[in-house]
């Protein structure tokens, strides 16, 4: 007979491929990307050299990667396709979000939404699938 506390849904084991409570890592990593990408338009509109140098492309392509990343390492119980799928999934909602807000600061002009959404998603695939590598397949 157990005398303890009551158990609790924190108590309960989690079989393969389940997640705690409270996990939710594509909220999590879309968060992540927009806040790292909402960075950037910051610094670039604060810092105009780095509109003159052009590094727009090349800091949102690899914060779309690192978006992916850490939405591959944080998902467990989801495929490798399902998480590169996914990894394109924030990259590309959070480069889409940042790029919407450098447009209305008057920093780039509206058709390089989607361009740069699809090269962050891009980016995001890669992202995603390496992230899924690094903590295993069966995570």
């Amino acid at each position: 007979m157990y005398r303890g506390a009551p158990l609790t849904r924190r108590d309960r084991v989690l079989f393969p491929g389940e997640r705690p409570p409270g996990s939710r890592p594509l909220l999590k990593a879309v968060a992540a990307g927009t806040v790292l990408q909402g960075g950037m338009v910051a610094a670039g509109h604060f810092l105009p050299g780095l509109l003159e140098a052009r590094l727009y492309p090349i800091l949102g392509t690899a914060i779309g990667f690192l978006t992916g990343l850490t939405y591959g390492v944080w998902s467990h119980g989801t495929t490798l396709f399902g998480s590169a799928a996914r990894g394109a999934v924030v990259a590309g909602v959070a480069a889409g979000l940042a790029i919407g807000a450098a447009w209305a600061l008057g920093q780039v002009p509206l058709n390089r939404i989607g361009v740069a959404a699809m090269t962050a998603a891009v980016a995001g695939v890669v992202g995603g699938a390496l992230g899924k590598l690094r903590t295993g397949i069966r995570d």
